[in-house]
């Protein structure tokens, strides 16, 4: 794969840097993860999505070739470049299949090396472990709330003041939500823990 800075690219195609970041914004190149040009990709792409106009395109360039060319230069004017001489490149199916299945490779090997970056920094977590934690948390509020009713019902069936009921009520939603934290705290330094062994 061949990789070169936008100007590069843009002195490549014989164009202005400007024209290549309007085919950028046209998502007609391809980048790799550090903003370079990944060429082959992106010049089967811009094949790949160019108008049907090959006449425009070979005057243009054989007006380019005129203008730079200047009489005498080389003991004689240069000739225009013609189609004959230049024929646009026909692209076969299979580098064309092969420049978007690298392209592919390139983006999905971004994306890894950006999720092992956040990993080694500790804002990626695996999988398994937050498996691990939501069965932890269902299991501890459903251990809670399965004994909650039998634990209150005693201390409000005597009661009829609304008020006492619900300063009752209140207290022991405290004393649960103190007891979740409790087993919370509790697994974390189990985790460290064994993180350390």
């Amino acid at each position: 794969m061949t990789i070169e800075t936008r100007a590069a690219f843009a002195r490549r195609l014989d164009m202005h840097k400007s024209t290549v970041t309007r085919l950028q914004q046209a998502g007609r190149i391809v980048l790799t993860a550090s903003g370079l040009v990944d060429v082959e990709a992106s010049l089967v792409l811009i094949q790949e999505t160019k108008g049907g106009r090959d006449d425009v395109a070979a005057r243009h360039a054989a007006q380019r070739t005129t203008a730079k060319a200047a009489p005498g230069a080389s003991g004689g004017d240069v000739a225009p470049a013609t189609s004959e001489q230049h024929p646009p490149s026909a692209l076969t199916e299979a580098s064309r299949a092969k420049a978007i299945a690298e392209s592919r490779r390139v983006i999905a090997q971004a994306d890894k090396e950006e999720m092992e970056r956040d990993r080694l920094a500790n804002e990626l977590i695996d999988r398994d472990d937050v498996d691990a934690a939501f069965k932890f948390v269902g299991a501890t509020v459903r251990s809670i709330l399965d004994v909650f009713p039998d634990q209150i019902a005693p201390l409000v069936a005597p009661v009829f003041d609304l008020a006492e009921v619900h300063a009752l009520l209140t207290e022991a939603c405290r004393n649960a939500l103190e007891d979740f934290q409790a087993a919370l705290k509790r697994q974390q330094e189990a985790l460290k823990e064994e993180g350390e062994v």
